[in-house]
């Protein structure tokens, strides 16, 4: 555990050329942006590899995800999103034992305010 909610992670990943400017930047949750590494392409369920995973300074979450409360799995409903989930890891036990609290609290899922 780092200790840290959030990490400040880089869209297009410093690596490979990405800047520090404000709309290459977006917050993610510390496995998340581990697993996310510097990639930019993911593999879906199916195996299919080298496509766009999700851009959160472009894309709208709710259009490619959707939530599970029973199993309280995300789950991707595009092609962008099922790879996403894949490489993210985003259904790890850790995830859903986090997730179970976060409802249990009322916490989850968030509504995110957009202002």
């Amino acid at each position: 555990m780092t200790g840290v909610r959030y990490h400040l992670e880089h869209v297009f990943p410093e690596s490979l050329g990405g800047t520090d400017v404000r709309d290459n930047l977006a917050l993610t949750c510390a496995t998340c942006n581990y697993y996310k590494s510097n990639h930019l392409l993911g593999m879906d369920e199916e195996g299919v590899a080298s496509r766009p995973l999700l851009n959160p300074r472009k894309d709208r979450w709710h259009e490619h995800f959707e939530f599970d409360a029973r199993s309280l799995k995300l789950k991707g409903k595009t092609a962008v999103g099922k790879r996403t989930v894949n490489q993210l890891r985003m259904n790890d036990p850790m995830q859903l034992e986090a997730r179970a609290l976060w409802a249990e609290l009322d916490l989850y899922p968030e509504r995110p305010t957009i202002t």
